[in-house]
């Protein structure tokens, strides 16, 4: 039985296109299923630096196409130095639909 529901799981890419101008980093995660889907988004910004700890979180429902790579959001982030930012996103249909990546700005890590 855990084969078959294994064999039923749809398999899609979650990813991140990001880029820096200057001081901002603009953050896209881009999802990609086989098929249509009517997904809820679950979107959580974390900002760790000398201030303390900011969280930001989104939530919606968007019916993605198949095979069309959609961007989820974008994201403006103007880190001061020390921050630690992670975006982290989840994707299900609560069926078969499951993904989850995560984004990281850590300056100081190497």
């Amino acid at each position: 039985m855990p084969g078959l529901i294994f064999a039923a799981m749809i398999v899609g890419t979650l990813s991140f296109d990001s880029k820096q101008e200057g001081d901002q980093i603009t953050v896209s995660p881009i999802l990609t299923l086989p098929v249509e889907c009517q997904c809820e988004i679950n979107m959580e910004t974390e900002r760790r630096g000398a201030a303390g700890v900011s969280r930001s979180r989104q939530k919606s429902i968007l019916v993605i196409q198949a095979r069309k790579p959609q961007r989820l959001a974008t994201l403006i982030l103007v880190p001061v130095p020390g921050d630690d930012i992670t975006v982290t996103v989840r994707v299900s249909d609560g069926r078969e639909v499951n993904l989850s990546e995560v984004w990281s700005l850590n300056p100081h890590k190497s």
